[in-house]
């Protein structure tokens, strides 16, 4: 159960699972039976800052369970879809293509929010237009 990405670290890197109900949603019988490494499944309320210190923190293990109904999902940046692994590099076909396609059909988005540009994708940078 080790991470695979150690530098991605902190409250902002926790495991979660958004289901309608939270922890009281029906779904979290499922979420139950297919825990087969036996994470921790935490009830989560939300992040609250206090100074440097979180209230849900990235927990060894822990899966912090939050209700998609009062804390929304938010998409990541372009840039953050369809990544290389840690360590190995995916063929271009899934880090380009598939991406340059998911863009095309809407089913990623720009958020709004800075894009960095890859170098292997720089020349799709303006394919959301």
């Amino acid at each position: 159960m080790q991470r695979l990405d150690p530098q991605d670290a902190g409250p902002g890197y926790r495991n979660m699972i958004g289901l309608p109900g939270g922890a009281d949603s029906p779904l979290m019988r499922v979420i139950e039976e297919e825990n087969v490494n036996g994470m921790k499944l935490v009830r989560g309320d939300g992040n609250k800052m206090s100074g440097k210190d979180a209230s849900e923190d990235d927990v060894f293990n822990a899966v912090w369970i939050y209700d998609s109904a009062a804390l929304p999902f938010y998409r990541a940046e372009v840039y953050h879809q369809f990544q290389d692994g840690f360590g190995y590099k995916f063929p271009e076909e899934y880090t380009v293509g598939l991406k340059k396609d998911a863009l095309k059909r809407g089913l990623i988005a720009p958020t709004g929010c800075p894009e960095m540009l890859e170098r292997a994708f720089a020349e799709f940078d303006q394919i959301a237009s």
